[in-house]
C-alpha cells in the first residue's frame, strides 16, 4: 500500500510537472505567435502608409501635369528651377511680381522635401536623372534595373542614417501630359522613366508596438499565473481525492481482512466466482482443500482448473442455470473438484447469487463442505448393511424344524426329497464342509489304529 501511495503521489506530481510545462510551453507560443502578428501589423501599417503617400504624390503630380504646371511667386525658398528649359520659364506679371513656372516633378520634390522634416521623405529618381540629386541609391538603383525587366514596384526595411525606415519605390510611366516638359529629352507615352520611392520612418511604429507588445506580454503572464494557479489548485483538489481514495482503500482493506479473517476460520470452503467463473474470493479451508494457496487461486477459471474433466459439463450447465436465474437460492449441488495432487473431493455444495443494485447477477456466493470421507464412510456402512442383511438371510434360511434321520443323517427338504445335510447346508448357507473321524468312529470302526499315542485323521473334501 506504501509503495502504491508513493507510486501514485509521483505520477501525480509528475503529471502536474507536465503539464505546468505544456501550459508555459502553450503561452510561450501564443506569445511569439502573437509578436510576429503584430509585427506584420507593423509592417501592414507601415506599407499602408507609404502606399497612401506615393498614391498621394503620384494624385496631385498628375492633377499637376493635367494643368500644364503652376506659376508661383519666385522667392528665396522657390528659386526658378534651373533644369527646365521651355519657353514662358519665368513671367513678370504688371503688378511688377516675379513668376516661375512649378512643373510636376519640381513641386513633388518641393513637398517630399517638406515631408522629409516629418521623418518621412520621397524622392524621384531614374538612371539617366536630369538634376544630380536625383540620382538613385543603391537600393532604388537595383529596382530601377528590374523596372525596366518590367517590375512595377519593389519594398523593402532598411536602415538609413542609423534609423529604421520602410521603402517603397514605384516606377514612372511617361503620359501624354509628361511629354509638355520632357519632349526635347526623348520621352515617349509608355515608357518607364524612372521612379518614385517614399521611406516611412518606423521608430514611431516600432514606439506603438512596444506598447502592445508590453500589454501582450502582461496579459500572457497574468493568463499563464492563472493557468498554472489552476493546476496547482487541481493539484492539491487531486491530492486531496488521492489521500481520501487511500483511506477508503485502508477502510476497505480492513473490513476485507476482517472478512477474510471471519472466512477463514469456517469450517466449509467459501468461494465467489464471478458471472464467468472466474474466482474473485476462496477462504483458508478452500485453499486447504484444494492444496493450493490463495494467490494461486483467485483469477483462475474455476470450471477449467478444479473441476474433473467428467464433471466438466454437469457443472457448466448447473452454474449456468443459477446465475441465469433459473435455480432458487441456496441451492443445493454435489460435485467432485480436482486437487493440486490429482486428486478428487467430493464436495456439497450451497449456491446463493449477489446481485448489484439494478438487480443484475453479478457474482455467485457459494459454500462447500468437503463429503469425501462421510460418503466413503456411508458407502463402507451400506455394503457391511447389505452384507449382515444377507447373511441374516441365511441364517433365516437354515432357522425352524428341520426333519432329519435318526439313523443316516438325512435331511427332508420342503419338496419332500431327502438329501444329506452337508449339501442342504451348503446350498442354504455359505458354510463348507471338511470331512474328519471322531475317536469313538474310529475305534468303533479301525479298531486296529485304535490305543495308539496319537490319532490319526483322514479328510477329504
Amino acid at each position: 500500500m506504501a509503495w502504491e501511495k508513493d507510486s501514485r503521489l509521483h505520477s501525480m506530481k509528475a503529471t502536474m510537472w507536465i503539464l505546468s510545462i505544456v501550459w508555459t510551453c502553450c503561452i510561450g507560443g501564443s506569445l511569439a505567435w502573437n509578436i510576429s502578428e503584430q509585427r506584420k501589423d507593423i509592417l501592414s501599417l507601415a506599407r499602408m502608409r507609404a502606399e497612401l503617400t506615393l498614391e498621394k504624390d503620384m494624385l496631385y503630380r498628375k492633377w499637376a501635369s493635367l494643368k500644364g504646371g503652376l506659376y508661383a511667386v519666385v522667392s528665396e525658398a522657390n528659386p526658378p528651377n534651373p533644369y527646365l528649359n521651355v519657353p514662358h520659364r519665368d513671367i513678370n506679371t504688371k503688378e511688377g511680381l516675379c513668376l516661375t513656372l512649378i512643373n510636376p516633378a519640381y513641386m513633388t520634390r518641393q513637398v517630399n522635401e517638406m515631408a522629409g522634416k516629418e521623418g518621412n521623405w520621397g524622392h524621384i529618381t531614374s538612371l539617366i536623372p536630369i538634376r544630380p540629386d536625383n540620382c538613385p541609391d543603391s537600393w532604388e538603383a537595383e529596382v530601377l534595373k528590374t523596372f525596366e525587366e518590367g517590375g512595377g514596384e519593389a519594398s523593402t526595411e532598411q536602415s538609413l542614417s542609423g534609423e529604421p525606415y520602410f521603402r517603397l519605390m514605384r516606377s514612372f510611366i511617361v503620359e501624354e501630359s509628361c511629354l509638355k516638359c520632357h519632349a526635347v529629352q526623348g520621352y515617349k507615352v509608355g515608357e518607364i522613366r524612372g521612379g518614385i520611392s517614399t521611406s516611412i520612418a518606423m521608430q514611431p511604429l516600432y514606439a506603438i508596438e512596444g506598447g502592445l507588445r508590453k500589454r501582450l506580454f502582461i496579459a500572457h503572464i497574468l493568463i499563464w499565473i492563472l493557468g498554472i494557479v489552476g493546476i496547482a489548485y487541481a493539484a492539491t483538489r487531486l491530492s486531496t481525492k488521492i489521500a481520501q481514495i487511500r483511506r477508503s482503500e485502508q477502510e476497505v482493506k480492513r473490513e476485507r481482512d476482517k472478512a477474510q479473517r471471519y472466512l477463514d476460520i469456517a469450517g466449509v470452503m467459501l468461494l465467489v466466482l464471478d458471472t464467468d467463473a472466474n474466482v474473485t474470493l476462496v477462504n483458508k479451508k478452500g485453499s486447504e482443500i484444494l492444496g493450493y494457496k490463495e494467490r494461486d487461486i483467485v483469477g483462475k477459471q474455476w470450471l477449467t482448473h478444479f473441476v474433473p474433466e467428467r464433471a466438466h459439463d454437469q457443472v457448466k450447465d448447473a452454474f449456468n442455470r443459477i446465475v441465469s436465474g433459473q435455480l432458487g437460492r441456496d441451492e443445493y449441488m454435489e460435485n467432485p473438484v480436482l486437487t493440486r495432487t490429482g486428486e478428487e473431493r467430493l464436495i456439497a455444495w450451497h449456491n446463493t447469487v449477489v446481485k448489484d443494485n439494478g438487480g443484475k447477477v453479478i457474482s455467485m456466493l457459494t459454500s462447500g463442505t468437503d463429503i469425501t470421507e462421510s460418503s466413503r464412510a456411508t458407502a463402507e456402512r451400506e455394503k457391511l448393511i447389505r452384507k449382515i442383511q444377507k447373511t441374516l438371510t441365511m441364517v433365516n434360511q437354515l432357522s425352524g424344524l428341520l426333519p432329519i434321520c435318526a439313523s443316516c443323517k438325512k435331511v427332508r427338504e420342503d419338496s419332500g426329497y431327502w438329501t444329506q445335510i452337508e449339501a442342504y447346508v451348503q446350498e442354504h448357507s455359505e458354510a463348507e464342509f471338511s470331512h474328519g473321524i471322531c475317536p469313538e468312529c474310529e475305534e468303533k470302526l479301525y479298531p486296529e489304529f485304535s490305543g495308539k499315542d496319537q490319532a490319526h485323521e483322514r479328510s477329504s473334501t
